[in-house]
Formats: C-alpha cells, sequence, structure tokens
C-alpha cells in the first residue's frame, strides 16, 4: 500500500493474494507475513515514505513484476 498509495489498487489485491495462496502456504512465508504484521511492514513503509522516496519507482517496478507474473499464471 505505501508503495502504491492507495489500498484499493488492484495491484494491492494482488500482493494480497500471493500472501494468502503462495506465502501462507510454507513455514517461511508464514514467518515472512508474521514478522510483517509484527509492526515492520509499517516501520519499512514509513522509513520508504520519510527517508528513501526515490526508491520507490524501483521497489514498484519490482512489486508490478511479481503482480504480472502472478496474474498471468491464474490464467
Amino acid at each position: 500500500t505505501a508503495v502504491y498509495g492507495n489500498i484499493n489498487d488492484s495491484r494491492v489485491q494482488v500482493l494480497r493474494e500471493i500472501r494468502d495462496n503462495v506465502l501462507m502456504k510454507s513455514d517461511l512465508g508464514r514467518a515472512l507475513i508474521s514478522f510483517y504484521y509484527s509492526g515492520a511492514g509499517k516501520r519499512a513503509a514509513d522509513t520508504i515514505k520519510n527517508r528513501l522516496s526515490s526508491t520507490v519507482p524501483t521497489i514498484r517496478k519490482g512489486l508490478d513484476y511479481l503482480v504480472e507474473r502472478y496474474s498471468a499464471q491464474k490464467k
């Protein structure tokens, strides 16, 4: 959401699907999700927004790639 700026962005929804349908299926994925929701995700978003805003286009490009690959596999 921090990278796309809108909780309702369709790419954010696809990232949620990746979380639920891919990451939740493995121990490592569940550990990453747990870490993210422990507050690390908020801290990372705040850091990106306040100190590393110039990295947003690069991060978005990487996330867009994941979204496109996942969406293509669903078809």
